[in-house]
């Protein structure tokens, strides 16, 4: 918006954590396919802690996947107001993004905003594939991917985030 003249007052940076900025890179887990689809209402009701457990730990890094305790921890703020009958509805973000693929890239491209992003490279849903992609489209890309890390990079290595991130802001 703001490369349109709306919208807020100019930003001074962004930084992005792993995502898919771009549906052609995108990696959907079986989940999403599900969750998305016509069946989407259905599957997210019959979710459970376990199988929750097992999908989410599948896009963290191989050395970084969270305990018992961070599973429950993530499944009660799924759980919480009553969250799995809104999650097939969460998941249109992925439609939107096709949607809006034109706009939102080419504000990427266009943009003369300090943009970073700290990517997991072992994230299997927008990983070293995505950062890939963002390097072949967004002039004077700033990647930062940090290996063996996964889809949560703050979660997985927030030591590391946290440093490349005070870098990026520490040059603006």
């Amino acid at each position: 918006r703001a490369n349109e003249g709306s919208g807020p007052p100019a930003l001074r940076s962004v930084c992005f954590l792993n995502g898919g900025l771009f549906p052609e890179t995108h990696r959907p887990r079986p989940i999403q396919r599900l969750l998305i689809s016509p069946l989407g209402p259905l599957v997210a009701r019959l979710l459970n802690r376990s199988s929750f457990g097992r999908s989410f730990s599948a896009v963290f890094g191989p050395q970084t996947r969270p305990g018992p305790e961070e599973i429950d921890a993530f499944w009660r703020l799924i759980v919480e107001n009553d969250g799995l009958r809104v999650m097939h509805r969460l998941i249109r973000y992925m439609s939107e993004r096709r949607t809006h693929r034109e706009r939102w890239v080419g504000a990427l491209q266009r943009t003369r905003v300090p943009l970073r992003v700290i990517d997991g490279a072992a994230d299997p849903v927008s990983g070293a594939h995505m950062a890939a992609r963002y390097r072949e489209l967004v002039p004077d890309p700033d990647v930062v991917l940090l290996p063996e890390v996964g889809h949560y990079p703050q979660v997985e290595a927030p030591a590391a985030v946290l440093a490349a991130y005070l870098a990026f802001v520490g040059r603006q």
